[in-house]
């Protein structure tokens, strides 16, 4: 039985902070919080520099939501990809929080955002309270990156004269195929296997390949011949052990190879990356 039905005509605006990262028009990954923009009043500093502590409603309307699509380190804290429910917590000490609650038990146990202490969070992330010398009318949730680092900045919640933050960093990494680990551990396979033509064919410059008398058969011949396989085997071996750090947007990759005349440079062409030389 329905005790109580709460009808809700206007409902207040809702607004969205986050960011995105794209490469080459292919989404990589990103995050989003969407939020109720509340009304600041000057009743509320007595609850910010005196209430009780406890958890407490973040925003205005339906909860307030994290949307991560990727990793995220908030304060220190890991945060892995998925929905949470978000709402703020002040201790004894008036140390301020934010709580994140998986969404399935929100939504399972039908607790509403004004009692977010009715579950236990998933995680507590630490924030810095400070004042601001411009107050803000509405809760305003945004996110400011570094401009020397399109993956760390910070998470800042304004309200009235005060400021919640948190350091962030995104853990963006390309699909699979753009991963050069990925491509490293499939070319070693190739080798070991004694697949050379499909080692030539997928990972060999498409130029070279194109200019190369005789075809595609002449260059696996060529490839084939000599220690070049056993020695570019062993070069590639001793990369993937010694670890190879390739940033998102990274173009060529140069491995050095003892037995090789000269060291191993790879390039991102037509969506693979591809042996130079």
């Amino acid at each position: 039985m329905v005790a109580q039905v709460e009808a809700v005509d206007e409902p207040p605006a809702r607004r969205a902070a986050g960011r995105s990262w794209w490469r080459d028009g292919e989404l990589l990954g990103g995050f989003l919080v969407h939020y109720g923009a509340a009304q600041w009043r000057d009743g509320y500093a007595a609850l910010v520099d005196g209430g009780p502590a406890g958890a407490i409603r973040l925003g205005k309307g339906s909860w307030t939501t994290l949307d991560a699509g990727v990793p995220l380190d908030l304060a220190g804290t890991r945060v892995p990809p998925g929905t949470f429910y978000l709402a703020l917590h002040k201790d004894p000490a008036g140390t301020w929080g934010l709580l994140a609650f998986p969404a399935d038990a929100v939504r399972d146990g039908h607790v509403p955002p004004s009692a977010p202490d009715r579950l236990e969070p998933l995680l507590r992330v630490p924030l810095e309270l400070a004042r601001d010398r411009e107050p803000v009318d509405e809760l305003d949730i945004r996110v400011e990156f570094a401009d020397d680092d399109p993956l760390r900045g910070r998470l800042v919640l304004a309200w009235g004269p005060y400021r919640l933050t948190a350091e962030l960093a995104a853990a963006v990494t390309p699909p699979a195929e753009r991963r050069f680990d990925t491509a490293l551990d499939a070319m070693i396979g190739l080798l070991e296997a004694g697949e050379h033509r499909t080692f030539v064919e997928t990972y060999a410059d498409p130029r070279y390949l194109a200019r190369a008398a005789g075809g595609l058969d002449a260059a696996v011949a060529a490839f084939g011949s000599g220690e070049r396989p056993a020695a570019l085997l062993r070069a590639l071996r001793a990369a993937r052990e010694a670890g190879v750090d390739v940033a998102a947007d990274q173009e060529v990759v140069e491995l050095p190879g003892d037995d090789l005349p000269r060291p191993l440079r790879f390039r991102w062409i037509e969506g693979r990356w591809r042996l130079l030389n």
